[in-house]
């Protein structure tokens, strides 16, 4: 069986997952994105490994890129790289990338075939906002001076708290 008849064999549901992962998205940002629970996810794409022969997420998604490259009759680029402009989300991409086993290659410039590729696939170019409240950026003894403060910050308003009630009841 060629590649095409097994592409065909795809629900819609495993295509848009591997199309998600080809933007190197995680299990559970793609559940974000598509509102199904990242289990379902992680099925659609065992499933699609398993129907397509391969032995990877990362394989999986490159052999549906170049498939509907293909049908769109444009060469395929490789995985989807956030842009460089985004924090942050380059280094990720390419760890990544590294843990699936793929080459990481630079971000793909504007105006590219692979844009033509995400239009012709339904996935539109608009840039999202990250859902995440971001990293925290901070070192162990950043993180350690900021539970002391939090501590001694907490203690200083109990005992506050505590002397106004006992002011309070030498009032009466």
């Amino acid at each position: 069986m060629d590649d095409g008849e097994r592409i065909s064999r795809l629900s819609e549901g495993q295509k848009q997952c591997l199309r998600l992962v080809s933007q190197l998205k995680t299990s559970k940002e793609i559940a974000r994105d598509l509102d199904i629970s990242p289990h379902t996810v992680d099925q659609r794409i065992k499933v699609a490994i398993r129907t397509l022969g391969v032995e990877s997420r990362a394989e999986a998604a490159r052999l549906l890129g170049e498939s509907e490259a293909e049908q769109a009759g444009i060469g395929y680029q490789g995985l989807v790289y956030p842009s460089p402009d985004i924090a942050g989300h380059a280094g990720k991409a390419a760890h990544r990338a590294q843990d699936d086993g793929v080459d990481a290659d630079p971000p793909v410039a504007q105006g590219s075939a692979h844009e033509e590729l995400a239009a012709g696939s339904g996935l539109e170019g608009e840039a999202e906002p990250p859902r995440s409240r971001g990293h925290n950026d901070l070192n162990a003894w950043q993180r350690l001076a900021v539970i002391l403060a939090i501590a001694f910050g907490s203690a200083l308003a109990f005992g506050a708290i505590l002397a106004g009630l006992d002011a309070l009841s030498r009032l009466s």
